[in-house]
């Protein structure tokens, strides 16, 4: 499996390359550019006479992909790949020296064969006439096993060849499928394809000590037509380099001068990213659209803390895979003919079709992820029961002014029940969970839960069964103690499921564990009775774990913010353009086809304390749900005297972050 793992991905790239150079062929048709012997070239103009000297040549084919990009073994990262793609040893490696008037070969060739592994090549005293010369491989089948060369897809070379299956590593562990699988497999052929590599290059600038290194790569190979033709029409050879360059640069969305193609240094950098970017366009085809959406879903919202907690090596991934985002939607937004992010068009917001949840803004002269801007002032508070400082927002909505913790409280009473998130042992990057009960700041001693339970009633005369339904108190164990930790409990819970008319039991159950004790127990929904103290203002201001000044906000503090983001086209979510500093908890996964992800966790939409409204006595809201976009109420709802309900027996033990408004 690896062998044909390994033949697709190279075959992969090679066709992805292929219909690249293709495509942006077309970019040499439409500026005229001809590369016929025939054809009528103005000399003269941006040439200059013939310079003769020796000269040095030494570099690297091949094209370079962003360093650490991909982990090793699942669970490291390689810093010995340098992230370039080599052509095979053996390649032959030509020289042509070219004329100062008009850039074509003059006749004068120097070959060499690469003798190495990495791609790299050297040429030493070669006598040229010409400081301009073309340097191009012959040929390279930059593929596994290397075999015969030939014009890969025609008649004569089938785009598809059969190799035997190799599942040893798949079957190493059971067998028993290995008989259902083929003997042999159709892939990709990338053995056959002849892959053209050049750069044309001034060779005077490559010869003092220390000077960097020629990269020969697929955006030098692009840049010749252009160069070519500006430098023809009276460009010096630099200019005409540097307006090829911005051409290519800009037909993907880059407005940057990311340094000459050809500097190996470069190439390493920035330019390394438009490689990478390449690649993924060609490959994926129409669906590198769809895919864009998925790639903002992943990479949306992360700060330096979270970033920080993933190791260096996760790190580093994480930042090139956001470098490489910021180019794909600079080429999305070039293709969809949205331009250029400008300092008049900042704030501008553009949505992703298809995907109304999905948009990036101007900021800064880079389209980014996010919603517009809105209107908002920052300041800080510090808590006195433990010193702590945390950032706000002010939103000022003309009537009514709310001033929000725009960080999730972060306060240990070590009296109380709270959690970290996975990965954040000290609440710094989320803050603290809270179980509902202790955001409120509730003693068990003000709160009753009572149920609708069931039960059958058997009736040994008709020997029927019949349905029953009490209103009980929930028993303790169900509330206060920890039902996750009973669930490890040996102990077997059981309880009475059918009675006598006369309430005798008839026959009992039996559950494994305290929650599936409770759960069967209190299956049809509980009513949950808070003091009167929660609603002693209206609407209801209650503090429960927030500061002193500070309280739980009530569903209308939300409604109120959620209506104004919405009316002024920003989201909570954009913790920039909306100021709300909203982060979504991450996990980390490796491994699989996609080795490195961090999204959202298992509580995908995270959930925060809300106090009920007064006319909520019957119900209670117990969680606002943050969406990307807006804020969503849910309400766990109790209708008295049904049989189902929507209040769990385990809501107060729920967990959820605080985020205090101030009174």
């Amino acid at each position: 499996m690896k062998k044909l793992n390994r033949n697709m991905m190279v075959a992969d790239f090679i066709e992805a390359a292929f219909c690249l150079m293709m495509a942006l062929a077309l970019l040499v048709m439409y500026s005229g550019c001809s590369e016929d012997a025939d054809s009528p070239i103005n000399v003269g103009r941006g040439g200059t006479e013939e310079e003769q000297g020796i000269y040095a040549l030494a570099g690297r084919v091949g094209d370079v992909y962003p360093k650490v990009m991909k982990l090793n073994r699942l669970d490291s990262a390689s810093r010995n790949n340098d992230g370039h793609l080599d052509v095979a040893e053996g390649t032959v490696i030509a020289v042509y020296e070219l004329s100062p008037l008009t850039l074509e070969p003059n006749g004068h060739v120097f070959l060499d064969t690469i003798d190495n592994g990495e791609g790299r090549f050297a040429f030493e005293n070669i006598l040229l006439g010409s400081p301009y010369v073309l340097i191009e491989i012959q040929d390279s089948c930059i593929a596994f096993d290397c075999q015969q060369r030939g014009v890969w897809g025609s008649s004569s070379y089938q785009t598809h060849i059969e190799i035997p299956c190799d599942y040893d590593a798949l079957i190493a562990e059971d067998s028993s499928w290995a008989a259902s699988l083929p003997s042999r497999c159709l892939v990709l052929d990338s053995t056959k394809y002849p892959v053209s590599l050049s750069a044309i290059i001034d060779v005077r600038n490559y010869q003092e000590p220390g000077s960097s290194k020629i990269s020969i790569n697929t955006l030098s190979y692009l840049k010749i037509p252009l160069l070519k033709k500006y430098f023809t029409e009276g460009m010096s050879f630099a200019a005409a380099g540097k307006k090829a360059e911005r051409e290519i640069l800009e037909s993907f969305g880059i407005y940057e001068d990311l340094g000459e193609f050809e500097n190996a240094e470069n190439v390493n950098g920035e330019l390394s990213y438009v490689l990478q970017m390449m690649v993924q366009i060609i490959s994926l085809g129409d669906v590198f659209d769809l895919n864009l959406p998925m790639h903002l879903d992943e990479y949306y919202f992360k700060t330096s803390a979270i970033i920080a907690v993933l190791g260096s090596d996760m790190e580093q991934i994480y930042l090139n895979t956001i470098k490489l985002l910021d180019y794909e939607i600079g080429y999305y937004l070039q293709k969809n003919g949205v331009g250029r992010c400008t300092e008049s068009r900042e704030n501008e917001v553009y949505k992703i079709l298809g995907y109304e949840h999905y948009s990036v803004v101007c900021h800064f002269g880079k389209w980014k992820p996010g919603r517009k801007k809105m209107e908002y002032s920052n300041g800080t508070m510090t808590d006195s029961r433990d010193g702590k400082t945390y950032k706000t927002v002010t939103y000022n909505w003309g009537d009514v002014t709310q001033t929000w913790m725009a960080e999730n409280l972060n306060y240990n009473d070590t009296a109380s029940s709270t959690t970290c998130w996975k990965g954040d042992s000290t609440c710094e990057i989320y803050g603290r969970y809270y179980t509902w009960r202790t955001a409120m700041d509730l003693d068990w001693s003000s709160i009753k839960m009572t149920s609708v339970t069931h039960k059958f009633v058997w009736d040994d005369i008709d020997s029927t069964y019949t349905d029953k339904w009490d209103t009980v108190a929930v028993e303790d164990m169900c509330l206060m103690k920890s039902y996750l930790e009973g669930e490890r409990d040996s102990v077997k819970y059981a309880y009475c499921s059918v009675i006598s008319p006369d309430g005798e039991c008839v026959s009992r159950d039996t559950a494994d564990n305290v929650y599936a004790y409770c759960s069967r127990t209190y299956n049809s929904g509980c009513r949950l009775d808070l003091p009167e103290s929660v609603y002693q203002t209206k609407p209801v201001a209650h503090r429960g774990v927030c500061p002193d000044g500070w309280r739980i906000p009530n569903k209308e503090d939300w409604e109120i913010l959620r209506q104004n983001i919405a009316a002024q086209g920003a989201s909570l979510s954009d913790a920039y353009g909306s100021g709300f500093g909203y982060i979504a908890p991450m996990e980390v996964y490796v491994g699989g086809s996609s080795p490195f992800v961090v999204h959202a966790g298992a509580q995908s939409v995270s959930r925060y304390a809300s106090v009920p409204s007064e006319n909520d006595v019957d119900s209670v809201s117990l969680s606002v749900v943050l969406m990307n976009e807006n804020v969503s109420i849910h309400t766990y709802m109790n209708i008295t005297n049904a049989p189902v309900n929507a209040l769990p027996f385990y809501v107060l033990n729920d967990k959820m972050f605080v985020r205090c408004i101030k009174n």
